[in-house]
């Protein structure tokens, strides 16, 4: 999957990262330090829910392909980063009028897949969307 160009679908998604991490996957800071740092040339260092984020679009992407930022609930695709509140990124596994299903890590300590979250609950918490399109 690696440099993709065309807008992907759910089961890639899914295939690429649920290969390498899996569901429940540790995935958490310990004792208030960062256990897990992982490097991104785009997306810098990235520790915890970002670094996972950022791993996963890099995987499905390539780390070649650079991102863009927008607010816009009705933009967002399948892949997208999304910085939720400035505090937890997930995700884009699936985009529907009013709600996302995401794929995040340092969720309840782990990597967690299939949430749902409401554009009515990004929107209250602010949000910042990552794309590789």
């Amino acid at each position: 999957i690696s440099g993709l160009s065309t807008p992907m679908d759910r089961s890639s998604a899914r295939e690429s990262g649920s290969r390498h991490m899996p569901s429940p996957i540790r995935w958490t800071p310990i004792n208030g330090k960062a256990c897990i740092c992982l490097r991104s040339p785009r997306f810098g260092n990235g520790y915890g829910c970002y670094g996972f984020a950022a791993k996963l679009s890099d995987t499905v992407f390539g780390t070649e392909k650079p991102y863009r930022t927008h607010t816009s609930f009705d933009q967002i695709k399948v892949g997208d980063h999304i910085r939720i509140g400035n505090s937890h990124s997930v995700v884009v596994l699936t985009k529907e009028n009013n709600f996302v299903t995401v794929v995040e890590g340092n969720y309840n300590s782990s990597v967690h897949w299939d949430r749902k979250i409401t554009s009515s609950s990004l929107a209250s918490s602010g949000f910042k969307i990552y794309t590789r399109y």
